[in-house]
């Protein structure tokens, strides 16, 4: 009975100890939020596999538009937005990208590199996509004729859509329907420019909308633009950018999980 007594008290001086211990790692485990409203700020982030991206509070038109990232995890919300765009033209891009984008790289990324010395680069990317207004998902991957890391690339821009609210597959300007990955697909590209420089941009348009994509191979995508020429093997390909093009509002967008490696 002793022995028994002098247990359970040796057993509750234990528990008496580890009870402030464990509350301080519960206290350690919370959520924490990071919050920024400026244009243009980075947050750079990262995800249990280890690698490590950077998001973007891109508004080049809109007054206003503030992201949350919990824990500096591959994730972010726009929690504020006052986007609205009176033409065609979105007015935020807010993204969480791999590589090299208007003069910041993400840390110990490998890009840029060239397109014939990508390594069957892939992606995954999972949305909550529960918001007002007109916007789309998509990727946004850049390519420039030469190495580089800031200023306008001058190669191609490729986008590929996985989800929209307020717009309609386009059927007017040549594009064509195809298969990728088991899906189907609508192409189309033009030639936009912006301060004397031009680019080709290319688009594959998801016909059947998506939330969340696994381990999706982004080779398909750039060999069929290759194919049309618009983009070319010896190019570099500068970056690989998940986000939501967002013509009004978009309060509530989301990005629960990002990875991707060229």
């Amino acid at each position: 009975m002793r022995r028994a007594a002098a247990l359970a008290a040796l057993t509750a001086i234990s528990l008496a100890i580890a009870h402030p211990a464990s509350a301080s790692a519960a206290k350690r485990q919370r959520p924490v939020s990071f919050s920024f409203c400026r244009r243009y700020q980075h947050l750079n982030v990262g995800n249990s596999l280890g690698t490590r991206y950077t998001v973007y509070n891109d508004m080049f038109g809109s007054p206003t538009q503030c992201l949350a990232n919990s824990n500096r995890w591959s994730n972010f919300q726009v929690a504020k937005s006052a986007a609205f765009s009176r033409n065609q033209e979105p007015q935020a891009f807010p993204d969480i990208y791999y590589g090299c984008s208007r003069g910041w790289c993400s840390p110990d990324t490998v890009l840029p590199l060239r397109v014939y010395a990508l390594n069957r680069p892939e992606t995954s990317w999972y949305t909550t996509d529960r918001a007002g207004g007109q916007w789309d998902v998509a990727y946004d991957l850049w390519f420039s004729r030469t190495r580089q890391i800031s200023g306008q690339p001058n190669g191609a821009e490729l986008m590929i859509w996985l989800n929209e609210r307020g717009s309609r597959v386009p059927t007017y300007d040549g594009g064509r329907y195809l298969r990728i990955a088991g899906t189907s697909w609508y192409m189309d590209h033009w030639r936009p420019c912006r301060q004397r420089t031009c680019w080709n941009y290319v688009r594959f348009w998801r016909v059947h909308r998506t939330s969340q994509v696994s381990h999706l191979w982004l080779d398909p995508f750039i060999r069929s633009a290759e194919g049309k020429r618009l983009i070319e093997r010896s190019w570099w390909l500068d970056s690989i950018a998940a986000g939501y093009e967002i013509w009004r509002n978009g309060t509530g967008l989301a990005t629960t999980w990002f990875s991707a490696r060229a």
